[in-house]
């Protein structure tokens, strides 16, 4: 796909229109684009000007999609854990030195750093002299010892 960043000459804020390609060429006419920033412009800011348009900046787009991959999640011997720890980089001791890892569901009342907290989609860190626990909502309560 492609879009144009356009505004009003002399304004600073711009919006970004889309253009209807075919192929890689143009497929929209000049005045149609045009309307539709104007369209757009009205939307966002309540009002238009008489004032004419520049083209600021070309965005292009190009997607391909790709074969699906067989993705797992590494285990705790393959990750390189051994009985559910790990050295990582502390730094309050300015040194390597082993953390605990916890899955999220099981920090319940809290634990002490160094910790190392496992979600599905975040991995929180807990150096020496922290503590984490839930919250009430199920929030994780980081507080210093």
């Amino acid at each position: 796909g492609m879009r144009l960043d356009i505004r009003y000459i002399g304004q600073e804020h711009t919006l970004s229109v889309p253009v209807v390609l075919r192929g890689s060429a143009r497929d929209d006419p000049v005045g149609d684009i045009t309307a539709r920033f104007i369209d757009q412009y009205t939307r966002t800011f309540g009002a238009t000007l008489n004032d004419g348009v520049e083209i600021v900046s070309v965005r292009a787009e190009m997607k391909e999609v790709l074969p699906k991959r067989d993705v797992k999640a590494p285990t705790s011997t393959s990750a390189g854990l051994l009985g559910g720890a790990m050295d990582a980089y502390s730094f309050v001791a300015k040194a390597r030195i082993p953390f605990i890892i916890c899955p999220r569901d099981e920090v319940g009342a809290g634990i002490e750093g160094p910790a190392i907290i496992t979600e599905t989609v975040a991995t929180t860190y807990v150096d020496q002299g922290w503590r984490v626990r839930a919250g009430i909502l199920g929030e994780l309560m980081i507080e210093r010892v």
